[in-house]
């Protein structure tokens, strides 16, 4: 369309990530709960084979259940993580980051092992892969980008079509939107 309404603007084009017109980005972004559940199971059995070194259980079952108990906690009360607490839609929205991208695989175990010890109170000092996400969140860039997107998201469409779950790694009641209502 941008080509066709600025032809002398554009030489060549790259489409990143193009997604179907006909559905809004909240629409996507809810939607996406399938495909990062299945992410999720399989991730858990790498992470399995590497109990020794993450301790997230020895089946990607027990894996599983390291990253339900994890959530749930979070769920009851914030995990104290360096001085800060964070939430289950937080803690959520970290592992959709990284279950997203396989390279990022060793660093969601490392995230995960983390974030289960401060869920059991045993957290001294997160690890540089969550400190490093820590240092993102708490910078202003990221805060300034998710609030556009989260206005664009929000504000696309004129309602909210129903769609699947987003990822959930507990039987609970889904994760609040981002949207307010």
């Amino acid at each position: 369309m941008y080509t066709q309404r600025f032809p002398r603007r554009v030489d060549r084009m790259v489409i990143d990530s193009s997604t179907d017109p006909a559905r809004t980005q909240y629409d996507l972004f809810r939607s996406a709960g399938a495909a990062l559940e299945a992410g999720l199971d399989e991730w858990a059995v790498p992470a399995a084979r590497e109990h020794a070194r993450y301790g997230l259980g020895r089946t990607a079952r027990e894996v599983r259940a390291t990253v339900r108990g994890m959530l749930a906690e979070a769920e009851r009360r914030p995990l104290r993580v360096a001085g800060g607490r964070l939430n289950a839609p937080v803690l959520r929205l970290l592992l959709r980051q990284l279950i997203q991208h396989q390279e990022y695989d060793a660093a969601l175990a490392s995230v995960v092992r983390d974030l289960s010890a401060a869920a059991a109170g045993d957290l001294t000092e997160p690890g540089p892969d969550l400190s490093a996400l820590l240092d993102l969140l708490s910078s202003p860039e990221p805060a300034d980008s998710m609030v556009g997107g989260a206005l664009f998201m929000c504000g696309d469409g004129a309602g909210r079509p129903a769609a699947g779950p987003p990822l959930r790694a507990s039987r609970g009641p889904p994760s609040p939107t981002p949207c307010p209502s």
